[in-house]
């Protein structure tokens, strides 16, 4: 539905992230909104356009809505960005920005294009992933979950989300995706190169060897969203 209506996304993005973020959602025959509240070898191929993130949690394909070609991604996708980078005062050529960046990401879905800057500008790092709420095959969890998040998750009581709310495999997908994306040293990585502390927690943090990151997930009807910043590296 955001497809068409890309303004609703962005204000309700906006609003749940907070100051500390510029968001501009793009969709299907739209231009970038712009909010006033400004703000992997896993289960798939690289996002071609993102240059960043690892597809999908079911087809590994970035969630193209039919009709929506890669052109069509990337025109969205950049016109979001470069409404961010305005917002942001970062003088940078967003049609050739090549992604990770420590201060800009962008994520697609099923006709939609988010692109989301940190303000700070002593940023090293920020990532987003944005997928439509549907079933997940329990398969993919060894692809993207390490043995210690798979075991606490089977320790929880229930690894089921309450009722009304996302799949905890695609909650964690787009927690996951949203850290690698905010680390600007992703090359060669892959999603479970990445640990979370707390997996059944809605926001926590995530290591990777010494470097550290934080990460807030937020739930759209009919979407779930995560974003990561990369912290300090550890001595």
């Amino acid at each position: 539905m955001y497809a068409t209506d890309p303004a609703r996304l962005e204000a309700a993005l906006a609003a749940l992230l907070g100051p500390e973020f510029v968001v501009s959602v793009a969709g299907r025959g739209s231009a970038p909104t712009g909010s006033a509240h400004h703000r992997r070898n896993g289960a798939g191929q690289a996002h071609a356009d993102a240059g960043q993130g690892r597809g999908t949690a079911d087809d590994g394909h970035g969630g193209r809505a039919p009709g929506t070609d890669r052109r069509m991604e990337h025109r969205i996708g950049r016109a979001a960005l470069r409404r961010v980078a305005e917002r942001l005062g970062e003088r940078v050529d967003t049609d050739r920005l090549v992604l990770p960046h420590p201060r800009l990401t962008l994520t697609h879905s099923y006709g939609v294009a988010v692109a989301v800057g940190a303000r700070h500008r002593a940023s090293t790092g920020i990532g987003v992933d944005l997928e439509a709420v549907r079933p997940v095959n329990p398969g993919i969890a060894r692809l993207f979950l390490t043995p210690a998040e798979r075991a606490q998750l089977g320790a929880a009581p229930s690894v089921d989300e309450p009722t009304g709310e996302p799949d905890v495999l695609l909650r964690l997908w787009t927690v996951k995706e949203a850290v690698f994306k905010a680390d600007t040293g992703n090359s060669g990585r892959i999603l479970a190169d990445y640990e979370l502390r707390h997996p059944t927690a809605w926001s926590g943090r995530a290591t990777r060897g010494r470097s550290r990151f934080r990460y807030r997930t937020v739930q759209l009807p009919g979407h779930v969203v995560s974003v990561a910043v990369h912290e300090e590296r550890t001595a």
